[in-house]
């Protein structure tokens, strides 16, 4: 456990219920026998920031919360704005974890979901939430952290080789246990999110346009946020039409798919050049402070099995890359050899954290 004198203050980000904002949190630490561990707030409230500006301002004036007694608070609060960016691994996504676990669940996916259920239970002990801890105690999110996993080591035979059934739901498919797993965390995950919501202050700005509000603007820039399940895992996307054609994020017909919505936002706002930057409202989503990219229900694809909807997505993507052989044969009469559609377009699918 960290002793006092490594103890350190870190920015992280949080996507919680559509919104995104960034507060500081402070690892567990030993101090005089016991153990630590808060969050910029105040009890059972979070204080939560649109922007890592505005999370420096308040840090610098030295307002009363849970962490001034913290061994390493004096030194953050002369940090420069720079030092309140989080890095990739202080970034958690919950909103993102069902869609992340709906694919192939990768050692990498497995890693990234555990960090967030991992700052998901922070938030519950240092908030004293005892009905959100009890959620996350249960079996799926026990899986879903390795638990299972870590106990290989025990389960090795003579010639130390992992026994055959150790982290068996990694590789499991559809219709065995780790397709339990998946449904218990779909299902509980709403429930989730709103007790983690009720602990987060989100100041002024922090929050995003209404589901409303965020259909009019897509609706007003002429493109629609969606996502694509592949074996590859559940990815963030856009789409547009221009003269009854298809056009994705992307250039080089390849489509740039985001394993997050966090992702695709950031992209969003970054200054790349693709095939969408070219149309006159693309500054409005480049330029947008608040930017819902969380699809409807409807431009929700699933790939992985033949469908009305995953026949259409595939042929707008198909003609989007030019893949001039699924093309031919999702317009045909004849019975369509989906893995082979579906492996031509994985291949046109640029992945991004």
């Amino acid at each position: 456990m960290t002793s006092p004198n490594d103890a350190t203050i870190v920015p992280i980000a949080l996507t919680v219920d559509g919104r995104r904002g960034y507060t500081m949190w402070a690892p567990p630490w030993t101090e005089d026998g016991e153990e630590w561990q808060a969050f910029l707030g105040s009890g059972e409230v979070i204080a939560v920031f649109a922007n890592t500006d505005d999370l420096a301002t308040y840090v610098a004036r030295g307002e009363p919360n849970d962490l001034v007694d913290h061994p390493a608070w004096d030194m953050t609060q002369t940090l420069p704005a720079r030092e309140f960016v989080p890095s990739t691994e202080r970034r958690f996504d919950v909103d993102a974890v069902p869609d992340r676990i709906a694919g192939e669940v990768s050692e990498d996916v497995r890693a990234d979901v555990a960090r967030t259920i991992e700052i998901v239970r922070a938030i519950a002990e240092c908030t004293d939430d005892g009905p959100l801890m009890s959620m996350l105690d249960g079996a799926a999110f026990a899986q879903l952290l390795g638990e299972q996993a870590g106990r290989a080591d025990s389960d090795k035979d003579e010639d130390g080789d992992d026994d055959e059934n150790v982290d068996a739901a990694l590789r499991a498919g559809p219709d065995d246990e780790w397709s339990d797993v998946r449904a218990t965390v779909r299902a509980s995950w709403p429930l989730l999110t709103r007790r983690l919501a009720d602990h987060l202050a989100w100041t002024e700005g922090a929050t995003t346009p209404t589901a409303q509000t965020a259909e009019d603007f897509w609706d007003a820039v002429g493109m629609l946020p969606l996502t694509l399940t592949t074996e590859s895992g559940t990815g963030y996307t856009l789409r547009c039409y221009l003269d009854d054609a298809a056009i994705f994020l992307g250039s080089d017909m390849s489509v740039d798919i985001f394993t997050s919505p966090a992702g695709l936002i950031d992209y969003c706002h970054s200054a790349q050049t693709h095939d969408l930057s070219d149309l006159a409202t693309w500054p409005a989503v480049n330029d947008a402070t608040l930017l819902d990219v969380r699809p409807h229900n409807d431009e929700r694809y699933d790939l992985r099995t033949e469908s009305a909807a995953a026949r259409e997505i595939a042929l707008d993507l198909a003609e989007y890359c030019r893949l001039d052989g699924v093309i031919a044969a999702l317009q045909g009469e004849e019975p369509v050899d989906w893995t082979g559609v579906l492996t031509e377009i994985e291949s046109c699918l640029a992945w991004h954290d």
